[in-house]
Parts: structure tokens; sequence; C-alpha cells
């Protein structure tokens, strides 16, 4: 992995650490007002969809969470992070 991709990789796992909190002060912070993210099934979600569902309280406590198939494509001023995430 080159430097991009090791920096990506750690945010990938405080990604992972939130989740798991759950930790919604992560999300505000480290996600860009624009993101789109693709759940498995298809569906997109918006930051604001995405803060509400890692609020206290809200839906369930996941007690583990698994990234797999990580791929990190560097574009120089941009990169595509896809993988496979597990909350059982």
């Amino acid at each position: 992995m080159n430097k991009t991709e090791n920096e990506i990789a750690k945010w990938e796992e405080r990604l992972r650490l939130a989740e798991l909190g759950p930790d919604p002060k992560f999300f505000e912070e480290a996600l860009a007002d624009e993101v789109v993210v693709v759940s498995q099934g298809g569906d997109l979600l918006d930051k604001k969809r995405i803060l509400e569902a890692h609020q206290q309280g809200k839906g369930g406590k996941f007690t583990r969470v698994e990234m797999s198939d990580m791929k990190i494509i560097d574009h120089g001023m941009a990169a595509v992070v896809t993988c496979k995430g597990t909350k059982p």
C-alpha cells in the first residue's frame, strides 16, 4: 500500500470503531456534507440519514462490525474505497 492508501485504511478503521460506539460526532466531522454511501442493498445514504442512524438509542447496538474485500483506488486528488461490511 502507498501512503495515501495507508491513511485511508486508518480512516476506515476509525469509521468501523465509530459504528460500534455509536459515535455520531465522528460521522459529523469526518463525512463531507455531500457524502453518498451506497449500502449493500443498493440504498443511497446521505449525511443526514447516516447521522440519524448513529445517535445513541437509535436502532440496534452493534457488538461487531467487520469490513472485508477492501479496495482503495488512489486517483491522486481523490480515492475510491469499496468494501463489504457485516454488522451481525
